[in-house]
This record gives C-alpha cells, sequence and structure tokens, in this order.
C-alpha cells in the first residue's frame, strides 16, 4: 500500500564583451568566431552521447520489475506482507504483495518516497510492484486475527483473537466491517504456490 516506488535543457552562453576593447578586439575577432564553430559543432555531439547514456539504465529496470501477469511476476516463497482484496468461496485469496517496514527500514523507505521521516507510529508500508496474486488456501488453515467480525480487538493484541476458519474470515469481509479488516495489512505464509498461513498485522 502505497505500497506510494521522475527533463533536459540545454544553454547557450553568449560572451558579448569581447568586442569592445576597440582595434585590438577587431584583430581578435576572426579567432572567437573560429573557435566558435567548434563548440557549436561539438555541442550537438554531447547531447547525442547523453541521450544515448539515458536510454541504456531506462531498459535496465524491465528484468527486474517485469509487466504483471500470469507467470510474468516472480514466485512468492515464505512469509510476505500483504494487503488482502478478498476471499472467493473457491478457497483463494486474492492479495497485493507489500513491504511493512519498521525501525530504521521504514525511516531509509520513507525517505526514499520523499515522505516523513521518521514515519507515523514507526512503520512504512512500501508498495511500489501493483502486481497482484490470487493464492488457493491449504487445507485446514485458520486465519489469525486481531479484530474480531465485528471490528473490535480481542484483549491483548499479543494474543489476539480465536482462529478464524477461511470460511467465517470470508464472511466477516463481506459483513458490516470488513472495509476495516481489509484496511489492516495481512502476513502470508506461502509455500509451493499455497497460503498455509495467514495472520492479521494490527496498524493504529
Amino acid at each position: 500500500m502505497s505500497v506510494r516506488v521522475l527533463a533536459l535543457a540545454g544553454a547557450l552562453l553568449v560572451l558579448p564583451g569581447c568586442a569592445s576593447d576597440g582595434g585590438e578586439a577587431d584583430a581578435t575577432t576572426p579567432m572567437p568566431a573560429a573557435t566558435t564553430v567548434v563548440p557549436t559543432t561539438a555541442a550537438p555531439t554531447t547531447p547525442a552521447a547523453t541521450t544515448a547514456a539515458p536510454t541504456t539504465p531506462a531498459s535496465s529496470p524491465g528484468p527486474v520489475a517485469p509487466p504483471p501477469g500470469d507467470g510474468d511476476v516472480p514466485v512468492l516463497d515464505g512469509r510476505v506482507a500483504a494487503l488482502v482484496l478478498g476471499v472467493s468461496s473457491g478457497g483463494r485469496v486474492a492479495f497485493d504483495p507489500v513491504q511493512f517496514l519498521t525501525g530504521e527500514e521504514a525511516s531509509a523507505a520513507a525517505r526514499a518516497h520523499g515522505d516523513e521521516d521518521p514515519p507515523p507510529n514507526d512503520f512504512y508500508i512500501v508498495n511500489d510492484d501493483r502486481a497482484l496474486r490470487d493464492l488457493p488456501f491449504a487445507p485446514g488453515v485458520a486465519v489469525g486475527m486481531l479484530m474480531d467480525a465485528d471490528g473490535e480487538l480481542c484483549g491483548d493484541i499479543a494474543v489476539g483473537c480465536p482462529p478464524m476458519s477461511v470460511a467465517d474470515w470470508e464472511s466477516a469481509l463481506e459483513g458490516e466491517w470488513g472495509d476495516l479488516l481489509l484496511s489492516m495489512p495481512y502476513w502470508l505464509t506461502v509455500s509451493d504456490g499455497t497460503v498455509t498461513a495467514i495472520e492479521q498485522q494490527y496498524v493504529p
């Protein structure tokens, strides 16, 4: 969520004072005229080289951040922070992977994105890659929640609520307080393209 990861100007310098020194300036006039021709010829060459230089880096991010689509996005594995978009009745979860950062990592990311540093509440969510995912749940997965279906915190955040079944979680997300439950990040554990665990992350 966010998640939130940017022209070329040329200037021509004219030196009018060279011809204001009387006769000696006139004798010198042909030299600057000849010298002016050399930079004028070199000037188009320099922009051409400069234009070519940005072209090479511009193509570099291609392999690093491929366009989203089936088979075009990196494979997820391990524990991943995500913004959940919804759950299907077929036992699949749609989500947007993000970076959930705290401490110095959060401050560095906030500075890099031009946001408040340090970030409020000491966390920062980076969502530079907007590629969405849709993965199945492993059988018997329960959802670790800090809020109940009514959006109320279940006592101690360190303990949380009793785990929800995927079916109950789906109903809660579609209920009155679904928008609040979806506004919180979640941690998904992914193994071999399957979600094996999911936990709600509380944010103030």
